[in-house]
């Protein structure tokens, strides 16, 4: 018993000359500590003050979801491209939508004036972010002066396909050094039912955000109204398309019965009163098809009217834009506390694997010595 009590006030005793050891150490390397603290806070502080402002546009629009008014009448050709938060199937297939290739691809082959330049938003992205340097570190002299030329991005061949592509990803999932936001093109639905939709684009170049955000509301809004109404559009102009048939069947038929009479001068022999009561009956038939006509068009025309959609911009972007905040300050203190905690752990790892070493030593030297009395 007095051996396991000997046997533990010496470990205790171990501990705390193990630990005044550590100690000691600590205070012989904490220059080392400092300075290894002071280079990554310097470093996070470069990097933090060296990143691009990044300037965020907002947009702010209401959907018509109402399945009455034709809400849904787009949007059920999508199925479910991609969800949302919100329980409106209208909304969640808006939000796939809004970042399939047809739309996005559409905003960027429309020219805008930007820097006194006016040309395809691609174009203007491959100079607003510095594409073509990138080709060049790449020693890719293919891309030395590529510009797209072409709005038809759906019969691209390999090349401008693949840097259209790219364009896209990055729009839809772009990410700078994990700073920048999850994506250029972000949205929020609200949930309410009150059919409100939040938009915000953000890049690096303060233009180019203003002028994607508001080609993007112009381009979305024309295509869904347009397939919403596609079918009940069709129908309207086919229904006109006899409407004005029959308005020119019956005018002449009209045409002949007035020339008939004008021709025989009001006298009519049988036969010629054959030919006119017939006359008279077609033109009475087309009177009133042309007629029935009538109605269908005022009800195709109504029909369009009910089922016509609308995006109403509620808050549209504008200058100033508002920019990112740099954190300099906060980034150095965290880069300059990483840092002397990991000089710590790479000091004080270094003096364990030290003692563990010596431990051994002695205990072989110690073995070896036994042997040697034996």
């Amino acid at each position: 018993m007095e051996e396991n009590k000997y046997n533990n006030e010496l470990t205790l005793t171990e501990i705390i000359n193990f630990a005044k050891d550590y100690f000691k150490t600590f205070l012989k390397f904490s220059p080392l500590i400092a300075l290894a603290g002071l280079l990554l806070g310097g470093y996070f502080y470069y990097k933090e003050i060296s990143k691009p402002y990044v300037y965020t546009a907002s947009l702010k629009f209401m959907l018509n979801t109402d399945e009455s008014s034709g809400g849904g009448g787009l949007l059920g050709q999508f199925g479910g491209l991609l969800g949302s938060t919100s329980d409106d199937p209208n909304l969640k297939r808006m939000e796939g939508l809004m970042k399939t290739k047809k739309i996005i691809k559409t905003v960027l082959f429309t020219k805008v004036k930007l820097n006194g330049k006016e040309d395809f938003l691609a174009n203007h992205y491959i100079d607003e972010f510095k594409m073509h340097d990138t080709w060049k570190e790449a020693e890719n002299e293919k891309l030395a002066n590529f510009y797209f030329t072409s709005t038809d991005f759906e019969n691209f061949d390999r090349l401008n396909n693949g840097i259209s592509n790219g364009i896209h990803n990055k729009i839809v999932n772009f990410t700078e050094d994990g700073e920048l936001m999850a994506a250029h093109l972000r949205s929020e639905f609200d949930d309410s039912g009150s059919g409100i939709i939040d938009v915000w684009f953000s890049s690096s170049s303060e233009a180019f955000s203003y002028q994607f955000l508001k080609t993007f509301f112009d381009v979305l809004s024309n295509y869904y109204v347009e397939r919403t109404i596609e079918k009940q559009r069709s129908t309207f102009n086919l229904v006109r398309q006899r409407t004005d048939s029959l308005k020119k069947a019956l005018a002449s038929k009209e045409y002949q019965i007035a020339n008939f009479k004008d021709s025989n001068k009001g006298i009519f022999r049988s036969k010629s009163l054959l030919n006119i009561n017939d006359l008279q009956r077609e033109s009475n038939f087309l009177s009133t098809m042309y007629a029935q006509s009538l109605n269908s068009l005022e009800s195709a025309r109504l029909a369009l009217q009910v089922q016509t959609p609308y995006i109403n911009a509620l808050e549209e972007p504008m200058y100033p834009i508002g920019k990112s905040t740099k954190k300099e300050r906060r980034k150095a203190i965290l880069g300059a506390f990483i840092g002397c905690i990991l000089m710590t752990i790479v000091v004080l790892g270094i003096k364990l694997i030290r003692y563990v070493l010596d431990k051994e030593r002695a205990k072989e030297a110690l073995r070896q010595q036994n042997k040697m009395v034996i």
